[in-house]
């Protein structure tokens, strides 16, 4: 074994995992519309088909594309996968560089579950809308007055 292979991940594609997921992508995104769905990750019904029948391999770009096409967070998928482990993911961070916030992390991992009804992601997605609305049109956190909090138990 040279020291080169030794630092290589030797995970393989889960075929069964990438059928199940994308065969809940179909029922979810196109209500099992094959040729619906193949057409929104733009691919053909038969390389569709084949990944269903766990015939092929996926390729990292292709698990990118149905991530990009349906909004779920691509590395969610190649980890389901089997293109990387979790332990070889760096925790998300701000674009400050520190971790982000739990809460931030849950409702990610919401969004990109399979098993998360639709309706509960259009919520998700439509507080986060509003809540990014707001965000653009709040003043930066310096110029912006503080307001003085009661004591507990204070009326």
């Amino acid at each position: 074994m040279s020291g080169y292979s030794a630092h290589v991940s030797e995970l393989r594609v889960d075929r069964a995992a990438w059928a199940a997921l994308v065969s809940d992508l179909v029922d979810r995104e196109t209500r099992g519309k094959k040729a619906a769905f193949a057409r929104l990750i733009d691919v053909s019904t038969r390389t569709l088909d084949r990944w269903l029948a766990q015939e092929v391999d996926v390729s990292e770009e292709s698990v990118r594309s149905v991530a990009r096409a349906t909004g779920r967070p691509a590395m969610d998928l190649l980890i389901k996968v089997g293109y990387y482990r979790q332990d070889e993911v760096d925790s998300p961070t701000t674009p400050g560089g520190e971790p982000m916030d739990p809460d931030v992390l849950i409702i990610l991992r919401r969004l990109a579950d399979p098993n998360t009804p639709e309706t509960e992601r259009t919520t998700i997605r439509e507080m986060l809308s509003y809540l990014a609305s707001l965000a653009d049109r709040a003043p930066s956190a310096a110029s912006a007055p503080t307001t003085p909090r009661r004591p507990k138990g204070a009326s």
